[in-house]
């Protein structure tokens, strides 16, 4: 992704997508580590870091803990809103 945005700055910059790009960039390990749902479990952190960029056994832990406390938040707020929608209709 990176090497896209040194080739393709000016546009990106023209077009005024830069802060885009900058979401997207700060998106990509997860999207890396999604694909990787399968086998991450087994696999060491040192490992899944190189498989999605990320320096250091700390962060790729938090970026997990980070996806896990979203799916969790997700599921939790879906489930309510279930709950509400049966209770109040």
């Amino acid at each position: 992704m990176r090497e896209i945005y040194d080739k393709e700055r000016q546009v990106f910059h023209t077009d005024r997508n830069v802060g885009l790009i900058q979401q997207a960039a700060q998106r990509a390990p997860r999207w890396v580590l999604k694909k990787l749902t399968g086998t991450y479990v087994t696999l060491h952190l040192s490992d899944i870091g190189k498989v999605v960029k990320v320096d250091g056994e700390e962060e790729v832990r938090a970026l997990l803990l980070s996806m896990v406390r979203f799916l969790f938040a997700f599921f939790f707020f879906f489930f309510f809103f279930s709950v509400a929608i049966l209770v109040f209709r």
